[in-house]
């Protein structure tokens, strides 16, 4: 089963890179506006991970949480590119 990580970082200027790495080789990655923004991308990118891959309960959990009402105001209206192709 895969291991999923992730890690956030200052990048400077207001702006946070959010990568999530699967058994420790970046798998992808998101850059944020602000600090408030890192916990929805997260969420984002876990949902992708689970729906691309087989996943495991990690990213699993992730797509669950969406459904939460404390979680509905922080999703993100983001555009997948995978490989430089943008994802539909």
């Amino acid at each position: 089963m895969s291991r999923y990580t992730t890690k956030s970082t200052y990048l400077g200027r207001g702006r946070w890179g959010c990568r999530v790495f699967v058994d420790g080789e970046l798998w992808c990655e998101a850059v944020v506006a602000s600090k408030a923004s890192i916990a929805p991308a997260f969420r984002d990118l876990m949902r992708t991970a689970d729906i691309l891959t087989k996943g495991n309960s990690h990213t699993m959990a992730a797509r669950d949480r969406m459904n939460l009402d404390k979680n509905k105001p922080y999703y993100l209206s983001v555009t997948h590119y995978w490989q430089g192709e943008k994802l539909t």
